[in-house]
């Protein structure tokens, strides 16, 4: 007698869907977990983001869901016109240094030799990470003079309303007698 809310999988290769009981939870609850189930998406999860970034290295993580030890795991070195270089690393997780110019990593996360979810991370070089250093140092003072200008614009428009009403007043005075 229970009415069934189910929220479709948006993740990306492999996910996780929860139904929802919307009515005929037991006590005074509105609503309780009914339901989860693992659900698969889109096997393409386009660019992944690092989960630890420094200047040195950067780490990187496929797609996948608990327990890692059922699926396999293959990284790719992406390089523009050449195949593939396939590395040897079998981990979910990859830490890798950071080269002279910009590199692409590609993970394809697998079950029962099936390919479930890809994602691909680039990997800045160092010239790179410093320019974005310069530029958000760059923005960081540029934000910081204009925030002072119109801190000071403002403190000088306040003390000319005050000096304008308090000029009025005693000129209201004068020809008032």
């Amino acid at each position: 007698n229970g009415q069934l809310n189910e929220f479709t999988c948006f993740q990306l290769g492999i996910g996780i869907r929860e139904k929802m009981l919307v009515k005929g939870c037991l006590g005074e609850e509105e609503k309780c977990l009914f339901q989860v189930e693992e659900c698969r998406g889109a096997v393409d999860c386009g660019w992944g983001k690092p989960i630890r970034d420094t200047f040195e290295a950067v780490t990187i993580e496929c797609v996948f869901l608990p327990p890692k030890q059922r699926f396999t795991f293959l990284w790719k070195k992406l390089i523009k016109n050449k195949e593939p270089e396939i590395l040897v690393n079998d981990s979910f997780v990859l830490e890798v240094k950071r080269e002279k110019l910009p590199v692409v990593y590609q993970c394809d996360t697998s079950e029962n030799k099936e390919v479930i979810a890809t994602v691909k991370f680039v990997v800045y070089s160092e010239t790179d990470v410093e320019k974005r250093a310069q530029s958000r140092k760059y923005l960081g003072r540029s934000t910081m003079l204009v925030l002072i200008s119109g801190a000071l614009i403002f403190i000088i428009v306040v003390f000319a309303i005050v000096f304008f009403i308090s000029d009025l007043c005693s000129v209201l005075e004068i020809w008032a007698s």
